[in-house]
């Protein structure tokens, strides 16, 4: 007996069904809000591992200057104006092995006297207005107004700050602001450290000077 298969007509197929575009929009809409919710999070978590990788890179720096002192008596010299660590914490001995010191919050930045600044962390030793002149007559780096301990720059910088300061850009990316601070030249906020309780990105510099690990100003 030959089998046969059941005729089906086409009334009895049953129908292939997909998604509506309402049903479209929904999934897209809740995917968006998934998204809104995460981002910030995932934003604020890279820019609080961004500040504990530039605080682990400044006690590094800090341990490399001190070692530094010990055999030379003093802290390194001044090597430019912004966004430079001393040549001489690695050459010609090798203070700290680490060569990868980028601030992490710098973007490249051109000056138009010294043109393309670098992007390390600015570190500043404090001189004197007597040093600052000697400098200049030898036709070396000096530092930045900020780092001059004298009643036309930056007085009382020692006790601030004691012999050397370090900065990072922090999570707003910017050094200064000379119209938000117009009246604390040659300063213009930049030591106002970095707080993430007033927000994950808000003003202020990451600092750490030779007399306070978290950079507060001392007086």
């Amino acid at each position: 007996m030959n089998a046969s298969w059941p005729s089906c007509s086409l009334h009895d197929r049953v129908p292939l069904r997909g998604f509506t575009l309402i049903e479209l929009l929904i999934v897209v809409a809740v995917i968006g809000i998934l998204v809104a919710i995460a981002l910030p999070n995932f934003l604020a978590a890279q820019v609080r591992a961004k500040v504990a990788r530039v605080q682990a890179d400044f006690q590094a720096i800090t341990t490399c200057l001190e070692n530094y002192r010990i055999d030379h008596n003093d802290y390194p010299p001044n090597d430019g104006i912004y966004n430079v660590l001393p040549f001489e914490i690695t050459t010609p001995i090798p203070y700290i092995t680490r060569s990868n010191l980028i601030d992490p919050f710098k973007e490249k930045d051109w000056d138009p006297i010294w043109g393309e600044l670098g992007r390390q962390y600015t570190y500043t030793k404090i001189v004197t207005d007597e040093e600052r002149v000697a400098l200049v007559l030898a036709g070396g780096p000096v530092p930045p107004y900020e780092g001059v301990d004298s009643p036309t720059y930056n007085l009382g910088a020692f006790q601030k700050y004691g012999a050397w300061r370090l900065v990072s850009f922090g999570p707003d990316k910017n050094y200064s602001d000379s119209f938000r601070f117009s009246d604390d030249w040659p300063l213009w906020g930049s030591d106002v450290p970095y707080d993430p309780t007033n927000g994950t990105i808000s003003w202020g510099n990451i600092l750490r000077t030779q007399k306070n690990s978290e950079g507060k100003v001392e007086w």
